[in-house]
């Protein structure tokens, strides 16, 4: 779900984290420019059992910057639209979308051409208005991708 105020005072942005692993952004306020996101740690294994962690992380967005939160559409294979968002904040260049059902943030890599961004073994690599999602585990899982 997205919510925007025109007016630019505040955004709510929520991504559904259904399972550890996963991420999303709660909180955008315009007024005081702070984003909060909420990233689900995985179960970490010692010896005497699991544990788990919730971990908080905030990426401050400054006025009269370029700092900004866009939310673009794509559609792959089959046609079926889904949202990207990406949060520009300074050195902090990030992508939220979907994989399997779940939302994930991957992080900008250097690229000969175009935006990458890489989760894990996924990588999103945008250029103008075309993409590619594959998961470098799996033979032949490119995705051509196009911007709607």
């Amino acid at each position: 779900m997205s919510n925007f105020d025109p007016a630019g005072l505040h955004c709510q942005v929520t991504l559904n984290p259904a399972a550890a692993g996963t991420a999303s952004i709660h909180q955008l306020n315009y007024g005081d420019f702070t984003m909060r996101t909420t990233i689900l740690a995985l179960a970490m294994f010692v010896t005497a059992g699991s544990v788990a962690a919730d971990v908080a992380l905030s990426i401050p967005l400054k006025s009269g910057t370029l700092d900004n939160v866009q939310s673009e559409t794509y559609s792959c294979g089959d046609g079926t639209p889904f949202a990207v968002q990406y949060v520009n904040s300074g050195a902090n260049v990030l992508a939220i979308l979907p994989i399997d059902g779940k939302d994930r943030i991957f992080v900008n890599v250097v690229s000969a051409s175009g935006a990458k961004y890489v989760s894990g073994a996924n990588v999103w690599w945008t250029k103008g208005d075309t993409a590619t999602l594959e998961d470098e585990m799996k033979e032949g899982s490119i995705k051509n991708c196009r911007w709607k």
